[in-house]
């Protein structure tokens, strides 16, 4: 695997890199974030922070799945994206996102 972008995430002062291999259309996602930010802290047991899923547009995602999915964080704005995170059945985070198409409207 060879890393294609890092960068900084001004919202949750953390930071990502994307690794993917040369001839393979999946992209591994690495994100940090600082001991002070938006999630908590790491525990040990903690090895997946969360699972990731492009979906076709997330408000409207969320609102064709209202009440069969848990919302672990409502929508919001990311850089070019609308992202959302939801509980998996183990309590993970599952992250649903999508190119952000249109001015901010609220959820």
């Amino acid at each position: 695997m060879a890393a294609r972008f890092r960068t900084n995430i001004p919202e949750t002062g953390g930071k990502i890199a994307g690794l993917k291999r040369p001839r393979g259309s999946q992209l591994l996602e690495l994100n940090w974030y600082p001991a002070k930010g938006m999630h908590r802290p790491y525990r040990n047991g903690d090895e997946l922070d969360h699972l990731a899923f492009h979906v076709g547009e997330v408000r409207r995602f969320l609102r064709d799945h209202a009440g069969k999915l848990k919302v672990a964080m409502k929508p919001f704005r990311e850089g070019g994206d609308w992202l959302a995170y939801i509980s998996g059945p183990d309590s993970e985070w599952i992250e649903l996102m999508s190119p952000a198409r249109s001015p901010i409207r609220p959820a």
